[in-house]
């Protein structure tokens, strides 16, 4: 049974690899820079400063996601069923973009006024998250699309360009501020790589042509995906802004060094679900229909990762975290091997959002990621106001069930749309 399994998984796994390798390559590329971004950027400095860093981080992260309106998604799906509007829905989404650019850095400035880290490198650090939200306009539509490549070769040779400046500070001075510096930099590049490779697809003159009604049009149209994304960011990042309200910085250092480590094996759920996405859409615009063995050969799949991953976190977690973060956090070890409690439950609501919005219920995915939230701020305040760390813990490992449970039950209602 368990070799069956297994070779049921190696082999839907060869054929999302096969359908988009470059997706797979460019989603560890990326996480595999910002993990190294702030795993050197936590042996740079102190613990309390980098509480400092990761606070900003994921404010700013939490205010992106208000203006990200799911507008990537939406172009994904949109551009793997038909090019027709998608000069349009591109030319809106950047104006859309621009607007949010300066509703956000204001409340960024408004909110850290106290801070210790200077106003520049807030700002920095806000316009990097922003940028990378916005740049998901481009690669949205190249992915649905099917030019998994473009958005590849374009993000390599902006992280080529930050390694080369990263090796360049340590040979020079290694100070946080030029490793912050090289990321803003390399995003800048990936930026202009990947609307150097979207324009080739679409027309930018149509930006002249856009009003008020097509900004309102639109948002309506991508708000459901928008407010799953949104809502997810809120409830993955705030209780980062409660342990440094309720407890310290030094407590939101050493959950942030265990929550980046539990996170990795995202890294393998995204290869695996944005292709099948595009792959999903498609089949559902075309029949109507999505057959349930696929949703149980990638649930199968996703949960015997997450046990191999909960494995390995539990028995070398320390051993993790110390070779990657160094011995100032080695508090983070008991927090990994409790974190990963969680991860079938993450892979899970990943699993049945997709399915969600595959099948055109965006809505529904929205209304499990917002119970998630609502669940995650009422419990999150409390546990973590008492119990600290372990609190941030507890209603981690809680909410990421609860949204796959409420998402389970809305793909269960609407079950007429698989075969």
């Amino acid at each position: 049974m368990l070799a069956t399994t297994i070779k049921q998984i190696v082999f839907t796994f060869t054929d999302l690899f096969k359908s988009g390798k470059y997706f797979l390559l460019n989603s560890l590329i990326e996480k595999l820079i910002y993990f190294v971004f702030f795993a050197l950027l936590a042996r740079m400095i102190v613990p309390e400063f980098y509480g400092q860093i990761i606070t900003v981080n994921a404010f700013s992260n939490i205010l992106s996601s208000f203006f990200e309106f799911g507008l990537g998604f939406y172009i994904q799906r949109e551009a793997a069923v038909s090019r027709d509007k998608i000069d349009k829905i591109v030319a809106t989404s950047i104006i859309i973009k621009i607007i949010g650019f300066f509703i956000i850095i204001p409340i960024v400035i408004v909110y850290f006024q106290n801070s210790s880290v200077s106003l520049l490198l807030i700002l920095a650090l806000s316009l990097i998250n922003y940028l990378v939200s916005s740049f998901s306009i481009f690669t949205g539509m190249l992915f649905g699309l099917q030019k998994f490549n473009r958005v590849f070769f374009s993000l390599l040779k902006a992280r080529v360009i930050f390694l080369l400046l990263i090796a360049l500070t340590f040979v020079l001075s290694p100070r946080f501020e030029y490793l912050i510096s090289a990321l803003f930099i390399s995003t800048i590049f990936y930026g202009y790589y990947i609307v150097k490779e979207s324009f080739q697809f679409i027309k930018p003159g149509l930006i002249k042509n856009i009003g008020l009604a097509d900004i309102y049009s639109l948002i309506k149209l991508a708000a459901p995906f928008g407010l799953g994304v949104m809502f997810v960011w809120i409830y993955d990042r705030v209780d980062v802004l409660f342990l440094e309200k309720f407890v310290g910085l030094k407590a939101v250092a050493d959950y942030s060094v265990a929550y980046s480590v539990y996170k990795l094996p995202m890294i393998l759920s995204g290869i695996i679900l944005m292709p099948w996405y595009s792959k999903m859409s498609k089949e559902f615009s075309l029949k109507k229909k999505i057959e349930i063995s696929e949703i149980e050969s990638v649930g199968g799949m996703l949960i015997f990762i997450a046990t191999v991953f909960i494995l390995c976190f539990v028995l070398g977690g320390g051993e993790i975290i110390g070779l990657i973060f160094g011995g100032r956090y080695e508090t983070s070890a008991w927090i990994l091997t409790l974190l990963s409690i969680a991860l079938p439950g993450l892979f899970l609501n990943n699993l049945t959002g997709v399915a969600l919005n595959a099948i055109k219920k965006e809505k529904y995915q929205a209304y499990g990621t917002l119970t998630g939230v609502i669940f995650n701020i009422i419990l999150g305040i409390y546990t973590i106001y008492y119990w600290g760390i372990f609190g941030a813990i507890l209603t981690t490992i809680l909410t990421e069930y609860l949204v796959f449970l409420s998402q389970f039950i809305f793909l269960f209602k609407h079950r007429t749309s698989f075969v």
